[in-house]
């Protein structure tokens, strides 16, 4: 059995909007890591309420962002967060997405990420 990947707790869903006005304000910066990161949180929360268009450009931003930074857990869970949101939009995209995160969780070296993605894969049927 996979490791599950942690959801969005229900009680932090009745907050979103709390959530989401503080990744606005912590995302004006110059740093490349905290604007991938604080995207991919975005992204995550938009798609856990629903708001899927905007979620998926927000986790494709994390996504180029997260490859200039250069750290592979972070960018392996930008693939992810991109693969979770295309599969929940029911768009294409989604198998190769959680490819591009094993093969970078793989690359590090994270076995916990690696079950991730794998996940990820079973469930886009990939």
């Amino acid at each position: 059995m996979r490791p599950a990947r942690p959801e969005i707790p229900r009680a932090a869903e009745a907050r979103v909007d709390l959530i989401d006005r503080i990744f606005t304000r912590i995302g004006a910066s110059d740093d490349l890591y905290n604007e991938a990161v604080w995207r991919r949180l975005r992204a995550r929360v938009l798609g856990a309420r629903g708001d899927l268009e905007p979620a998926e450009a927000l986790a494709r931003q994390a996504v180029e962002l997260a490859a200039d930074v250069g750290f592979l857990d972070d960018a392996a869970l930008s693939w992810l967060d991109l693969a979770e949101i295309l599969r929940a939009a029911g768009k294409e995209g989604a198998g190769a997405a959680a490819a591009e995160a094993l093969a970078l969780f793989e690359r590090k070296g994270n076995l916990v990420g690696v079950g991730w993605a794998r996940a990820s894969l079973d469930a886009s049927g990939a």
